[in-house]
């Protein structure tokens, strides 16, 4: 009964998997190959359910040695570069680890030629990659391109390598704690420097490296806490494997090597929510693994000693907690309960999400767009000011089509949740840079407008004082407060750091010397 249940499950996630897959990115070449794919998993994992009892462990392995094949294309057409550093240092893990711990001579063998087949690919791959026969190839191959093309130059790589030197900087500037859960953008953008700003106008909101993610964003004592983890794995695999028989041991290097592939990946990435439910399985079974070890000492212990007697209550309560029924029970518990998370924690978003488009519709008036924005900012606060920022820009953009009635209650819907935008997140700069551009719009019909923009951009300007986005912003309010060698200097400061970043002012310094040049008219006039 219980075998039904899992093999049912399993042929429903994948079953989902290919039919989601094939709705949303149809014509896809990965797309198609990643359905024909799941679809072949599904028929292989059918057909050993069909077949008698005792061919079912053979058709398990056609399954298993399917996905393999399978997904290491997949991987291959995908071009990700971390994933396949990640696939070599899980498969070096496990050829080291059976050479040291390892029952099979043949598996021994066979794990030092994989050793050397992988440094020899490697060493191969680096010595025939400028070559005019292998760029050839690789113009037909995407991985191969990527590849090849790893190196200074390689725009994705310094980018990389900027966030994770900026990173460390946020960690020396805040080492205990960090600067909270999910908020490397922040530290990133308080940090970066004028230089890396003008090569590319980006922001990182991860730091596309695990360890420097945990030290900017939690800080030491976070990055010991997830290297703890880490570590009583690898304690755990290196322990246990020593202690198993072949077929088990094989298993528990392959579950330590899928591990290593993972922490090596996320070097070069970070956690998502397609590659994060690898680690949690990963490490259930670790957690498996040493639970069942201290079962088995248990056991040896209780024979060693007298056991005393057992009234029938403790077996008792053994059956039941094994039975079919319990395990449905809790699979129904459990199911129940992940539905209503999924619920509460994703349909919130999505209805603010679908709601907010409404906005977007030009027939709606300035009070109906408002009160989108009042619906979609209140079916999830927590991720509300995404949608703010988008209500401040709307109102800036149509600002000259409002009536007065419309602006003055738009100016007051934008007070109100400017205030709530920053008691939520007082650090995203943001989240002031479009409010300022509000008032600064309005500032012509309420001249005290002004006075609150450059409090606002004040703000911006010591939260992320290198972003282009802040200065413009500083500069285009002292022009309207008519200091225009304020602005000018401002943008001088900016390009004696980084001269690279001219064409992001260029447009700003023509508004100056128009300016200058109407103000000197109307003096000339006077």
């Amino acid at each position: 009964f219980s075998e039904f249940w899992w093999g049912a499950s399993w042929v429903t996630v994948i079953l989902l998997s290919a039919v989601t897959l094939f709705l949303v990115g149809a014509g896809s070449e990965l797309t198609r190959v990643a359905f024909i794919s799941l679809v072949t998993i599904l028929a292989a994992f059918g057909t050993s359910y069909l077949i008698s009892e005792r061919q079912r462990l053979s058709w398990w392995r056609v399954f298993w040695m399917t996905a393999v094949v399978l997904g290491g294309a997949i991987l291959f057409m995908s071009g990700t570069r971390g994933a396949v550093v990640g696939l070599a240092g899980g498969l070096l893990a496990f050829a080291a680890g059976y050479l040291l711990w390892g029952l099979d001579r043949r598996l021994r063998l066979a794990s030092f030629v994989l050793i050397g087949t992988v440094l020899g690919l490697t060493l191969l791959f680096l010595s025939v990659r400028t070559t005019t026969a292998f760029e050839k190839i690789a113009e037909s191959n995407v991985m191969l391109l990527r590849l090849a093309n790893t190196g200074i130059d390689d725009a994705s790589l310094t980018g990389r390598i900027d966030s994770a030197l900026v990173g460390l900087e946020g960690f020396a500037a805040r080492p205990i704690l960090g600067w909270g859960p999910e908020n490397f953008t922040i530290a990133y953008d308080r940090h970066v420097t004028a230089e890396i700003i003008a090569a590319g106008v980006t922001s990182f909101d991860q730091a596309h490296n695990k360890l420097i993610e945990e030290l900017t964003t939690k800080g030491i004592l976070g990055f010991a806490g997830y290297m703890a983890v880490w570590l009583y794995m690898l304690w755990i695999v290196a322990r246990t494997v020593r202690r198993q028989g072949l077929q088990d041991q094989f298993f528990t290097l392959a579950a330590g090597a899928a591990l290593t592939g993972y922490f090596v990946q996320n070097l070069f990435l970070f956690d998502t929510p397609g590659t994060v439910g690898q680690f949690y399985v990963l490490l259930g079974f670790v957690v498996y693994v040493d639970i069942s070890r201290r079962a088995r000492d248990g056991a040896d212990k209780d024979r060693e000693d007298a056991e005393p007697a057992d009234d029938g209550t403790g077996l008792w309560h053994s059956r039941v907690l094994r039975s079919d029924a319990s395990t449905v029970g809790a699979l129904v518990v459990v199911g129940v309960v992940v539905s209503l998370a999924v619920y509460f924690a994703n349909y919130g978003p999505y209805r603010g999400a679908s709601t907010v488009l409404g906005s977007l519709n030009p027939s709606a008036s300035a009070q109906e767009k408002r009160e989108i924005f009042d619906e979609a900012i209140g079916a999830f606060p927590a991720l509300a000011n995404y949608l703010r920022i988008i209500m401040f820009n709307q109102l800036t953009g149509e600002w000259d089509r409002l009536s007065a009635q419309d602006a003055e209650a738009g100016l007051a819907a934008a007070a109100r949740e400017g205030e709530n935008a920053r008691r939520g997140e007082p650090e995203e700069w943001r989240i002031y840079l479009p409010l300022a551009a509000l008032y600064q719009r309005a500032a012509p019909a309420d001249p005290s407008l002004l006075e609150r923009a450059g409090e606002l951009v004040e703000v911006a300007a010591r939260l992320a004082p290198e972003r282009i986005e802040v200065v413009q912003m500083v500069v285009r309010q002292h022009v309207l407060e008519q200091d225009f060698e304020a602005a000018q200097r401002e943008i001088d400061a900016y390009l004696e750091k980084s001269p690279t970043a001219a064409p992001h002012f260029a447009g700003l310094e023509r508004q100056i010397d128009q300016a200058i040049e109407r103000q000197g008219s109307s003096e000339a006039d006077r």
